[in-house]
């Protein structure tokens, strides 16, 4: 392998390399409230599991970090790294997938998200990779995608939970193998060239979440990891903006693509809907969804609903269509 080969694979790996984003405060919640229809049942859950404390504990203010990106609802995500980018399933690597899912080649899809994002002032494309196979798989597998092709389809392609999942399960992300593959491979390249143009955390450590926390709410948002405690956390209301940001990119800048915030919105919800009931740790766990207000004594947070996440993956194809 060349030197400059090493120095590729190196600089994709190595935390070492990884800038830091600007550490969001923590906003004191001074009340967390359960709306009606929440059970004594499903509140001590919750009390059980910690969630409450979490919130109270690790609510940030969207709009402090510096950063215009969006990274995995992964709840190994530190406020050190993740800021408060927008948790959405895999990152903008998940935009990449939406986007193949609707017919867009897959360099032209990473082309178009990363495209997306350095046109807005800030913009960074969003990814992550971790050390939770002690680095030795993941080194293999980066090996592999920038200077050859995986052995076989049972290889994994990243250490995304999100992005590996979609190369395995083509019936429920409407991806293939061979895509994914191309995504990453792709992703890498123009991470390796444009490394100032990307937002890449290196997540180390196991999964330890012990749910899901929507967060449906525009000002504010939950670090995943606090120390004694990880959930995973989407921002349902943020992403859906984001999308929708997206899609008037891709009408203004690719309009041959014929892809609009509806069909690119539904094609991401299932795939996150799949990835949720996929994951060891993230199918059937308690899902909460939490909304804010602030006045001038403080912030509230409310827990809306109490559910679980999904315990089987639907199809694609069956799902887009209906």
């Amino acid at each position: 392998m060349s030197e400059s080969g090493k120095d590729n694979i190196e600089q994709t790996i190595n935390p070492a390399k990884i800038e830091i984003i600007k550490k969001p405060q923590k906003v004191q919640v001074k009340e967390v409230r359960f709306a009606d229809g929440i059970t004594t049942e499903q509140r001590e859950e919750l009390e059980q599991l910690s969630l409450i404390k979490h919130i109270e504990d690790n609510t940030v203010r969207v709009g402090e970090s510096g950063s215009l990106s969006s990274n995995c609802v992964d709840g190994r995500n530190k406020a050190e790294q993740i800021g408060d980018m927008v948790r959405r399933a895999g990152g903008d690597i998940g935009l990449v997938m939406g986007l193949v899912a609707l017919g867009v080649n897959p360099n032209k899809a990473v082309k178009v998200v990363f495209d997306f994002r350095s046109n807005q002032e800030g913009g960074r494309f969003g990814l992550h990779s971790s050390d939770h196979d002690k680095n030795l798989k993941l080194i293999q597998a980066i090996k592999q995608l920038i200077f050859t092709q995986p052995e076989n389809e049972e290889d994994k392609v990243s250490d995304c939970g999100h992005h590996n999942a979609s190369a395995h399960h083509k019936e429920s992300y409407g991806v293939s193998y061979e895509q994914a593959v191309k995504v990453w491979q792709e992703t890498v390249k123009l991470r390796n060239q444009h490394s100032n143009k990307f937002d890449f955390i290196y997540l180390q450590g196991g999964h330890e979440e012990k749910g899901l926390i929507v967060v449906d709410d525009a000002n504010f948002t939950v670090v995943p990891n606090g120390g004694e405690t990880q959930f995973f956390v989407y921002d349902v209301i943020r992403d859906r903006k984001l999308v929708q940001e997206l899609a008037r990119f891709i009408k203004s800048k690719y309009p041959d693509l014929e892809v609009d915030f509806y069909k690119l919105w539904k094609a991401l919800d299932i795939q996150t809907k799949s990835t949720l009931a996929i994951l060891d740790t993230s199918r059937d766990v308690p899902m909460v969804t939490v909304q804010y207000e602030e006045d001038d004594e403080g912030v509230i947070a409310t827990i809306m609903s109490v559910s679980r996440t999904p315990s089987e993956p639907v199809n694609f194809n069956e799902a887009f269509s209906a």
